[in-house]
């Protein structure tokens, strides 16, 4: 691990005020560097544990100083120190991060400790300063850290070193061995130390975190699954085979959910302008923690203990129950999760639900929201999801709001999301807006399949499918707002003898009003997004057809209906 340390000597042995600044670097090195879940689930988890919970802990245990802001891998503390105990810190926090699954050697820091004066000036002096040294220092440091190679035996004079590269990261030596489970083959692999160290931190963390950061408050305490084929998949779950059945078209597909704050960086600089900045930041900070603590809270009370939330596999002649679900990134402004697709959608409504909220002010999202096989490479899946959540960004960062993708093959887009909808989706493609939270989603889901089963699928499919193969160069727009308005009059025609109620499909595709619009970058939009949304409600429709099943929430009407099977 590498730390540096930016501290002015003081002759006098009489304690002071000072700033620290810890920031993990390198990310590409511990968690980018292996698609192994365990792997970067341990690496992000530690991040953030040890800026949020480990040095904390640390400091006051011992009387040092106090928290002002953290973040996924940024912490901001004041300390109380002499000039002794400044010299002697650093050692000191290495040491109590070591005890903590001997991770922190694997990791890069950059450690800045500076004076801090009385007053609101005088701390965005000293704060401004620990960041250019940070930023400076990570310049100066090697891209990742040389424990592994540190801890290789030494060969006898004459002789090379005989060890390969890690399996799972390529990189470093390969000097352990995790041996694993998959789909009930016993496996070893040859890995780095770096990566044990962080793939059991990640297994250990897995089934502790989520209870730690809720306090138990999960309903029944199961586990939860190891890989995303057992998250995704429907196999082995027989006891419920009739209400499996809306699930079977998404066995083995997941939903991959982003969830980056909007502008939260811009409020943490409204904070440090003011005349307290470590009380404001610390206000909200805890405003988003309790806020994100809440979602989980929310959402295993809501699904904890549905049947389809948990698999339920035959395991040495017993049923072992585990909840579907992954964390991958918690903390910051950001969190990356997993479910099975088919409650990709009800998981992000959910979270819009919990209200994020920082001094009666409604704090905004951009999501991400990516539906595709369990087998998709997660990085790719995981920079996909993101750029995502970025173009909902493009269009509002006032509103919550996200961009979905539906995936049925591993094969990924390779080309700008914005160039990837033109080609697929044609003229249309140059009007697709982000999609809003839906109030009242659980009973529009149930009304929808009754919608579903009346339409004429085909048809307004088919009339779609013209319009799509149109490309967006070929008409210009008063062509393409023609094009959009006797497509709308094809599908009335195909509806006219059907009796649906639109009801459930309106409210869970709800069109972008102008008064939304006008409070995006938008502005006033042209009068051809008149036709285009509509138009667009079909196509989610479409899109997202085996991705919208209904989903019972009540637990004792889902035992009920268990008893009269």
């Amino acid at each position: 691990m590498s730390w540096f340390r930016s501290s002015p000597s003081q002759p006098e042995e009489v304690p002071r005020s000072y700033l620290l600044r810890v920031e993990g670097t390198n990310m590409d090195h511990v968690i980018d560097d292996t698609g192994q879940l365990s792997v970067r689930r341990g690496a992000s988890i530690f991040l953030r544990q040890a800026v949020h919970q480990y040095i904390p802990d640390y400091l006051r245990g011992n009387g040092l100083g106090e928290v002002i802001s953290t973040g996924a891998s940024i912490g901001l503390y004041e300390l109380s120190l002499t000039p002794t105990q400044a010299e002697a810190f650093e050692g000191k926090l290495i040491e109590k991060l070591n005890s903590k699954a001997s991770l922190a050697w694997h990791f890069t820091f950059t450690f800045t400790l500076e004076p801090l004066g009385k007053g609101a000036e005088e701390f965005r002096k000293s704060l401004r300063e620990a960041e250019a040294k940070s930023h400076f220092q990570q310049l100066q440091s090697l891209s990742l850290s040389l424990a592994d190679i540190t801890q290789l035996p030494v060969p006898p004079e004459g002789e090379k070193i005989k060890h390969l590269a890690c399996q799972w990261e390529g990189v470093r030596p390969a000097i352990s061995q995790v041996k694993r489970t998959e789909n009930r083959v016993k496996k070893s692999y040859r890995v780095a130390r770096s990566v044990e160290d962080r793939y059991n931190y990640g297994r250990d963390q897995k089934q502790n975190f989520i209870s730690d950061e809720t306090k138990g408050e999960t309903g029944v305490d199961y586990p939860y699954v190891y890989d995303l084929e057992e998250l995704s998949s429907i196999a082995g779950n027989e006891r419920s085979k009739p209400e499996w059945e809306p699930f079977r078209p998404l066995d083995r597909k997941i939903a991959l959910i982003y969830l980056d704050g909007n502008h939260f960086g811009r409020r943490r600089e409204a904070c440090l302008a003011g005349e307290k900045p470590q009380e404001a930041l610390k206000a909200f900070d805890k405003a988003i923690i309790d806020a994100r603590k809440q979602f989980l809270r929310n959402f295993f009370e809501t699904f904890g203990e549905q049947s389809y939330f948990i698999n339920e596999q035959k395991e040495e002649g017993e049923i072992v129950k585990r909840r579907r679900f992954e964390l991958l990134q918690w903390g910051g402004d950001e969190l990356l999760f997993v479910v099975p697709a088919w409650m990709g959608f009800a998981a992000m409504q959910c979270f819009f639900e919990t209200g994020f909220k920082h001094e009666e002010e409604r704090l905004s999202h951009a999501g991400g929201l990516l539906f595709c096989p369990h087998n998709i490479p997660i990085a790719r899946a995981q920079q996909l999801v993101k750029e995502l959540a970025e173009a909902a960004k493009k269009t509002t960062r006032k509103e919550d709001c996200y961009h979905y993708l539906v995936l049925e093959s591993i094969d990924y887009p390779t080309q700008p999301l914005d160039k990837f909808h033109e080609t697929r989706h044609g003229v249309l493609g140059k009007w697709l807006l982000p999609s809003r939270p839906v109030s009242d989603w659980r009973k529009h889901l149930d009304g929808l399949e009754a919608f579903k089963r009346k339409l004429p699928r085909s048809q307004v499919y088919g009339a779609l499918l013209d319009l799509a193969r149109t490309p967006l160069g070929s008409c210009d727009e008063g062509k393409q707002n023609h094009a959009f308005s006797e497509t709308l009059k094809k599908i009335d025609e195909a509806l006219k003898d059907c009796d649906l109620d639109k009801k459930p499909w309106q409210a869970l595709f709800p069109p972008h009003d102008g008064d939304w619009l006008k409070r995006t970058e938008l502005g006033n939009p042209p009068p051809t997004l008149d036709n285009a949304e509509p138009l667009w409600q079909w196509l989610h429709l479409l899109e997202l057809w085996d991705y919208l099943p209904p989903l019972p929430t009540d637990a004792s009407e889902a035992a009920a209906g268990e008893e009269t099977k």
